[in-house]
């Protein structure tokens, strides 16, 4: 998975060969049923850059990889593995990049704000 804005890069890569372990989920029609192929046996790796003015990878500032990420490897009835590619239209992108003042939103009532965020 990619994503970025003008001054960031991020690259999230999450593999296994881990068969993945049949879990229930809640679904629809039947319930609490097996949906879904999880494993606790997968390789991810992280890595942040800067971006250069012309928008290509400058200064990798973050490089991370770890070998016990949970993941997801497939779903649905056939319980195959899947890929999927997204974008956010460019109107979306610029409103989730607005800076939001969380603590000057909960003011007097931070203690209903989640933890964490």
């Amino acid at each position: 998975m990619e994503a970025g804005n003008e001054t960031h890069k991020v690259v999230v890569e999450a593999t296994t060969k881990d068969p993945g372990t049949t879990l229930r989920a809640p679904t629809a029609e039947a319930g609490l049923a097996p949906a879904c192929k999880d494993s606790c046996f997968g390789d991810l790796k992280l890595q942040i850059w800067e971006r250069r003015y012309d928008g290509s990878k400058g200064k990798m500032i973050l490089d991370m990889t770890s070998n016990t990420a949970a993941v997801e490897i497939g779903g649905g009835l056939r319980f195959n593995t899947w890929k999927g590619k997204t974008s956010t239209p460019d109107l979306r992108g610029r409103a989730l990049s607005v800076p939001v003042d969380v603590d000057g939103f909960f003011g007097l009532a931070s203690f209903l704000k989640p933890p964490g965020l």
